[in-house]
């Protein structure tokens, strides 16, 4: 059974006239309208215009479709397996419904949609393809909690003298500069030499000062430094081995083997806030 063909218009009939969108017909009588009036540099750039909107869209278009393309052909960006790709398409085409009729009213729907973007293409203005936002005023920068220092920056006294009168000018206020100025972390090595004292006579009962307090048992890190270490590892993310090459910069060579050791010491110490925190939320 072959295929139906669409049926020949009879002969003597003209063939049917070509649809036309609603943003090509108001460009052909703006453009009448200004030949009319005799201005015919304003009809050519009329054109241009419309022509350089055309452009712009089928620009973004090719720009899409070779960004789309190249990820389709680097294998590195598939996330899906072509072939699995293939059989869905397929059982989705064979799930699919018989293609309806064309619906007039949702076509004109789509004609007027494109007749809005070709409007909104137009009001572009030439050469530019992306409005520019504007750019808020300000430092682009803010502090919290920073420490301030004020420095008081003074008039030289050779111009504080009016060199039309000769006399002397009056402070009426003052300009503020500020400066974000970045002071690296840097290490405090604390020696503590503890005093000893020994009977002269029995040479018995030695008295030895007492150590300063330790978190960890036979450590030298102190809280400031343990809580630096688990910070970067576990919120900043920052691996063992590249914190050894920063504090290696900053003066203090701290082999990986030991940063791990104190994760782990810290994480058996919070270990019964963990607990006792996961109790109150399983409770909750």
């Amino acid at each position: 059974m072959s295929e139906a063909t669409p049926a020949a218009a009879p002969e003597g009939t003209a063939p049917p006239p070509k649809r036309e969108t609603t943003a090509l017909r108001q460009i052909r009588e703006s453009a009448q309208a200004l030949l009319r009036e005799g201005k015919t540099e304003e009809t050519w750039e009329f054109f241009l215009s419309a022509l350089e909107a055309v452009l712009l869209r089928n620009t973004d278009l090719e720009l899409l479709v070779a960004k789309l393309r190249r990820l389709r052909l680097n294998p590195r960006s598939e996330r899906i397996d072509p072939a699995q790709l293939t059989l869905l398409l397929e059982a989705l085409a064979g799930q699919a419904e018989p293609e309806a009729e064309v619906d007039p009213e949702a076509e004109a729907k789509a004609d007027a949609e494109l007749d809005r973007e070709i409007e909104d293409a137009e009001k572009r203005e030439p050469g530019t393809e992306k409005v520019r936002k504007k750019r808020k005023k300000g430092a682009g920068w803010k502090t919290s909690g920073v420490k301030q220092e004020i420095h008081k920056v003074e008039v030289p006294q050779a111009e504080r003298e009016c060199t039309e009168c000769g006399g002397k000018k009056k402070p009426i206020g003052e300009d503020v500069t500020r400066r974000l100025e970045f002071v690296p972390a840097y290490f405090v090595e604390h020696e503590y030499q503890r005093e000893k004292y020994a009977c002269g006579r029995c040479k018995e009962g030695v008295t030895t000062a007492p150590a300063p307090p330790s978190v960890l048992d036979r450590s030298a890190a102190t809280a400031s430094l343990l809580a630096n270490v688990v910070v970067d590892k576990f919120v900043d993310h920052t691996p063992l081995h590249r914190q050894h090459r920063i504090y290696q910069r900053l003066g203090a060579d701290i082999a990986v083997s030991t940063l791990s050791d104190w994760n782990a010491a810290v994480g058996d110490l919070v270990e019964p806030l963990v607990n006792r925190l996961g109790h109150r939320v399983l409770h909750a």
